[in-house]
């Protein structure tokens, strides 16, 4: 199975402080089609890389030191970032689960289930969903435009009827 459209690579971005835990989603993505992997092991270098030159998708731990998953997807949201995530947990909780969700993630793997099919999935959809999610936005800011230039356009034929009557 491959990630991505035709010759497009999907940015994927792991975020987790266990070693044996990264390696595993490292394993599961490794030589998949269309997915560029970076690794890090905390949330505040990939906060740093995400706000330089973003990601296509996020996968990241909930449970952290320093900064846990739900602080970085605080962050994420106070700088405005528009950055698919799915959470990443051991705990199955359902609880973590729609915390995570109402603060911004996408969706919610945990680790003791997760295999490069369910793994795959999530992120062809996050993909999808984050580029459905731009058009969307561009499609807003036209839409403003086009309003902002129609609303011009009026004043100036309302001004000129007033000055022909």
């Amino acid at each position: 199975m491959s990630v991505g459209s035709g010759d497009s690579t999907t940015k994927v971005f792991l975020v987790d402080d266990d070693e044996v835990d990264r390696l595993v989603v490292e394993r599961l993505l490794h030589g998949v089609d269309g997915v560029a992997l970076s690794v890090f092991g905390s949330g505040e270098d990939a906060l740093t890389e995400i706000a330089s030159a973003g990601c296509d998708c996020l996968l990241l731990d909930y449970r952290m030191p320093e900064l846990d998953g739900l602080e970085v997807l605080d962050r994420i949201r106070a700088a405005d970032l528009n950055v698919p995530t799915i959470m990443l947990t051991g705990a199955g909780d359902e609880e973590i689960a729609v915390s995570s969700i109402h603060r911004g993630a996408l969706d919610y793997i945990s680790k003791h289930k997760v295999d490069r099919e369910i793994l795959l999935t999530k992120i062809e959809t996050a993909r999808r969903v984050h580029e459905a999610q731009e058009r969307a936005r561009a499609a807003e800011h036209d839409l403003r435009e086009t309003v902002a230039r129609l609303r011009r356009e009026i004043h100036a034929r309302e001004s000129m009827l007033g000055v022909v009557s």
